[in-house]
């Protein structure tokens, strides 16, 4: 069973849709007591801060700890990607949780102006080693394709944070994804991606 977290913010319904292209074992989770063993997704539309508020207030994030103590997968998606972070500081800022190495913050060109993503970008999801994801995608280099993007605050990249095994992308400076064992990352909308979107619908294995 797959199943999506309502933690009050997202486009659970769109991720839902998504995700019966694959399947119909699918389900939008209020708590944690309907989780069925299998995936969970956190989709996010909005503040990772509140997003993150919720999730500990639903007390979502314990049940993540179970998850990903057994090696299902936790696949974030934008907001979702950037509550899997040790933080963010968004709004007042809160701690996250911490499943990825990476900090959220808002986005800056080099010359120190705010930035916006907001629209479609070239995406390429390298496919190597003996991980998961390669798991997912046996007898793929890459994955390329038109990504939906909208977000103001991002990962900032720092290669320090990002080990040999590690897949990601980056792009103005930030990352595009981060995928780490179990743990999946889209900072775009796989959802929204159309033809990548449904290339990655091999990932909910």
């Amino acid at each position: 069973m797959i199943n999506i977290v309502n933690a009050g913010i997202g486009n659970f319904s769109s991720v839902r849709n998504w995700v019966a292209q694959y399947t119909s074992g699918v389900q939008i989770i209020s708590s944690p007591d309907q989780y069925k063993a299998g995936p969970v997704i956190i989709p996010g539309v909005g503040s990772s801060t509140q997003l993150m508020k919720n999730i500990k207030k639903q007390n979502f994030d314990s049940m993540f700890d179970e998850v990903n103590s057994k090696g299902n997968k936790i696949i974030g998606i934008c907001a979702g990607f950037q509550v899997l972070a040790n933080s963010s500081d968004e709004g007042e800022g809160v701690e996250c949780l911490g499943y990825l190495p990476i900090s959220v913050t808002r986005m800056k060109d080099d010359s120190g102006n705010f930035l916006s993503c907001t629209g479609w970008k070239g995406v390429e999801l390298l496919v190597k080693g003996e991980t998961r994801f390669s798991n997912d995608f046996k007898g793929r280099r890459v994955i390329r394709g038109e990504a939906y993007f909208n977000h103001e605050y991002g990962a900032l990249f720092d290669k320090t944070a990002v080990s040999d095994n590690d897949l990601f992308g980056v792009s103005d400076n930030y990352f595009t994804h981060f995928i780490r064992d179990n743990i999946y990352g889209f900072q775009f909308h796989p959802e929204k991606s159309s033809g990548l979107g449904r290339e990655l619908l091999r990932a909910l294995r």
